[in-house]
């Protein structure tokens, strides 16, 4: 029984170490593109639409209070 509680927590260990490396690369992409993400908030804020569409590939969804652009 202990021996099957260790290899159900080796399992859940190596699960949590893959999620800990994929988080770690989101998090060094995010800061990697820190300002242009910056800007992309800002434009998207601001309303310029227009703008952040022709720089980032972007849109604004007014109705769900959300944009989307590609970094």
């Amino acid at each position: 029984k202990l021996a099957e509680r260790l290899e159900k927590q080796k399992e859940r260990m190596q699960g949590l170490l893959e999620e800990e490396r994929l988080n770690r690369e989101k998090g060094d992409y995010v800061y990697a593109n820190y300002q242009r993400a910056g800007e992309a908030i800002a434009l998207a804020k601001s309303g310029k639409e227009g703008e952040l569409e022709k720089k980032y590939g972007g849109k604004i969804d007014k109705k769900e209070k959300s944009a989307e652009v590609d970094l």
